[in-house]
Order: structure tokens, then sequence, then C-alpha cells
């Protein structure tokens, strides 16, 4: 059987690993959808109606421009959950990284007068080192305490949003009104607008250009190489030379510093004030992170998952209109995408440990018998076993002997010795008698024997005499016997 070539092989294993990426998004959004078509048959509701109901209420009727302007803070929260997701970090503290971003942008732009241009520059700088350095902390709490981020994360969001919104109630409360919310920002801290639109403001391709920018980044950069290869495997990484834990950090704060920006131009945004709830109420941070998971932490599907999860929310209004289901459905809709992906997830993590241990069986048992051994240990457990793994002979023959009896052949193909002697294991028997010695001391125990290991001498002649009865040794030094 001849084994396909390396770049076939390797074209091979990059479709595969493309096409199993690619299908889970598709299962769940289907698996989603058709539990959701079912939920609307129990109820009584068709979907033929709702559907086209939901797509109207998301980009008819002059909706779009409303939809564009929410998939801006959502494609935002997306980033602040996906950059430390690609390390195997989970930010769940969006909401207060946001909610402390906005408020911080809100009391500089109300306390600090400045020209326009710098007006909206500066707050929007703020909000981002808000909401970096909420997110920074996580990471010595995991690195140095042991605490997971997605704990830390999302205990430290709820005191951050309670926060903001005793700030917004009374420090920066709007004097005589019952609502808690600031006044209207100075106008030199208001986002300009793109084409005369309400809603849609230069906030748009500055996100896409930051989302851009990260895509660039995890793929053609040293740095985004390190992401893929922390959240790979840690301890792998580490290994190599990375360094995790500063690693940690940058990436939950880059989440953070994204949530922060989020709400900062939420703020300088219509309708140009911090109010109470307005930032965490719509569901950014959660809509956002179930587009991460359908995207499967895959950072060129994150956009269109974002875009997908913005439709169905935001035409959950209108198909509350025209077919009269609940605006809640979409958010069973979220919730289901959720579980699908957690299941397809789960799924696969079983068939390929059970594949890992298919394989661990095969390799602890070997054809010959020797079970989770190498070569060299069961050949040298084996008769006559030399330790690089050939076999020195079977129980009734000496090492290297051959079957007849005549001397065995060495593997430099001089005889291995006379047939009355054995010459296999010279570690247990050398031919002149000396078990496990060196030529040097067996020759000096000898009769004669030479220290440099040449025989002085048969046993029939005086030690040191050679044949013709001279003396071996020189003239001025003495034999002794």
């Amino acid at each position: 059987m001849t084994r396909p070539a390396p770049r076939t092989l390797a074209a091979s294993v990059a479709g595969a690993v493309a096409t199993a990426a690619v299908s889970a998004p598709v299962l769940a959004v289907a698996g989603t959808l058709a539990l959701t078509t079912l939920v609307m048959l129990a109820v009584g509701v068709s979907p033929v109606d709702a559907y086209p109901a939901l797509v109207r209420g998301a980009i008819g009727d002059g909706n779009l421009e409303y939809t564009i302007a929410s998939l801006v803070p959502t494609l935002g929260m997306a980033l602040a959950f996906a950059i430390p997701f690609r390390t195997g970090e989970f930010n769940l503290g969006g909401d207060g990284q946001m909610a402390l971003g906005g408020v911080a942008a809100a009391a500089l732009a109300l306390a600090v007068p400045m020209p326009a241009g710098v007006g909206v520059v500066v707050p929007l700088a703020v909000a981002t080192l808000a909401g970096a350095l909420l997110a920074g902390v996580s990471a010595p709490l995991h690195t140095r305490l042991g605490i997971p981020a997605i704990v830390s994360t999302l205990l430290l969001s709820t005191p951050a949003v309670a926060f903001a919104s005793y700030l917004v109630r009374f420090p920066l409360a709007e004097p005589e009104t019952g609502i808690a919310q600031t006044p209207v920002l100075p106008g030199t801290a208001h986002l300009p607008s793109i084409g005369g639109s309400g809603y849609v403001t230069v906030a748009l391709p500055l996100v896409l250009l930051l989302t851009a920018a990260w895509l660039y980044a995890d793929a053609r950069t040293v740095p985004g190489y390190e992401v893929r290869a922390t959240g790979a495997n840690r301890e792998f990484a580490r290994y190599g030379g990375v360094a995790v834990d500063r690693l940690a950090v940058l990436t939950l704060a880059g989440g953070g510093a994204f949530a922060g920006l989020v709400g900062g131009i939420i703020v300088l945004s219509p309708p140009y004030r911090f109010v109470d709830g307005a930032l965490t109420s719509p569901g950014y941070t959660f809509t956002a992170i179930a587009a991460v998971l359908l995207a499967a932490g895959r950072p060129l599907a994150v956009p269109l998952t974002v875009t997908l999860l913005t439709v169905l929310q935001v035409g959950g209004e209108g198909m509350e209109r025209e077919a009269g289901v609940p605006s809640q459905l979409t958010q069973v809709i979220q919730g289901l995408v959720i579980v699908f992906v957690a299941v397809l997830a789960t799924v696969r993590g079983l068939r390929e440990r059970r594949r890992r241990d298919s394989s661990d069986g095969s390799l602890d048992r070997s054809p010959d018998g020797s079970q989770g051994r190498s070569p060299e240990s069961a050949a040298a457990d084996s008769p006559g076993g030399i330790p690089d793994g050939t076999p020195g002979g079977s129980p009734d023959r000496t090492p290297r002997e051959s079957p007849d009896g005549p001397p065995g052949v060495l593997p430099d193909g001089s005889p291995g010795g006379s047939p009355d002697r054995s010459s296999g294991d010279s570690s247990d028997r050398s031919p002149d008698g000396s078990q496990g010695r060196s030529p040097e001391s067996a020759a000096a125990e000898s009769p004669g024997g030479i220290p440099d290991g040449t025989p002085g001498g048969s046993p029939d002649r005086t030690p040191g005499e050679s044949p013709d009865g001279s003396s071996g040794g020189s003239a001025d030094r003495e034999v002794v016997t």
C-alpha cells in the first residue's frame, strides 16, 4: 500500500478540518431554526408569517438604520469576549466594563470643556482605559491566586454596574428630573453622523477598522501566534517560551478595552447622555458571547455570526408587531444557539477522546506480544536478548551460536569463538573465563599475565618465559611469580 504524498496528505487534513469547522455553526443554526419552528407551531404561530416579519423588522421599513446602529456595540462586545477567548480565558464582565467606560466618558465630557475633535477622542480613550483596567484586574487574580477569569470578571461586573448607576443617580444626575441620567453632553463630544443619519455614526467604520486590525494581528503576527498557541495548549506554549501570564493580562485588558470603548461610543451617540440601564438592558454582552460561541472561536466567522444574531434581535420587535410572536423568542433562539454549540463541542470532544483511547490501546499491544514496551526492553527480557533488539539465540543455545554447533559469527564477520566456549555475552563470560572483568584484570590474574592483556605464556611454561626459553620480561626487571 503506497502512502500519499506529503502535500496531498496535508491538503486532505486541512480540508477535513475546514469542513468540520464550518459544519458546527451551520448545524447549530439549522438545529436552532428547527427547534424555533417547533416552538412557533406549539404556540399556534405560523412560521410562514413569523420569519418574513422578522426579516422585515430588521432590514425593511426603514429599520436597517437601527439594525446597523445595534450592530456596532454588538460587534465591539464580541471582540471584547473573543480576544481573551483565543487564549482560553472567558470575559463575562462585559456589562461592568462597558458601564464603567461609558460613565467615565460622560464624566470627562461634562467636567472638562474640550474643542471639537478632541472632545470625542479623549473621552473615548478614557472609556477604553477604564474598561481595560477593570478587566486587567482579573488576570493577576487568575495567575497569582488561581481564581478563574470566568468567575472574577463576572463578579467584578456587578459592583462596576452599581458604581456607574450611583454616579448617574447622584453626582452626575441631571437636576430637576426623575430619570437617572446625565445632562446632555456638549456638542463637541457628539460623534459625527454618517449621511445625515440619526443613529449611524463614525463609530461604524471605527469598529470595522478595529475588527480588521484584530483579524490581521491574530493571523499574521507573532503575538497572534502566541495567543493561538496559548489557547490551544497553555503548558506547551509556556514550555515553548511564551510568557503565558503576561499574555493573559494583555488579552483580558484588551477585551476590557473594547468593552469600555463600546460604552463610550453609546454615550457619545444619540441621545448623547448616559442613561442608567441603557447600556446593559439591550443585552449586547450576551448576544456577543452567543455570536462568538456560534463562530466556534474562529475570528473570520465572528462578524457574520454577530450580524445574524443582531438581525434576529432587532427583527424580533417587528415579528412581535406583525405576527404577534413575543420578541422574547429571539432570546430563546440565542439560548438554543449556545446549547447546540455546547452539544456539538461535547460530541466532538467525546469522539476525539474515543479515537485517542483506541490509538493508545493499539500502541499498548504490539505484534510480538510486548505490551507498552519498547523493542529494546522486550528483546532484553527475551532469552539471549541483546539490548539493540536483536535476539541472541534460543534458550537451548548460547548466544550467537549456530544450530549445528560451530562457532557463531559476530556482526563484523569474525568468528565468535570455539564450540566449547560461550562467546555471545561478553559481559558474562569472556574467552579466558573472566566473568564481567576487563581484559587487564583478567590478564593480570592469569599465569604470566601482562597488564596490557597479552598472555605471557602457556600453562606449561614458566611465567614470563618465551617459547625459546628466554625470559619474557626485560633484563632489568624481575619476573614476579
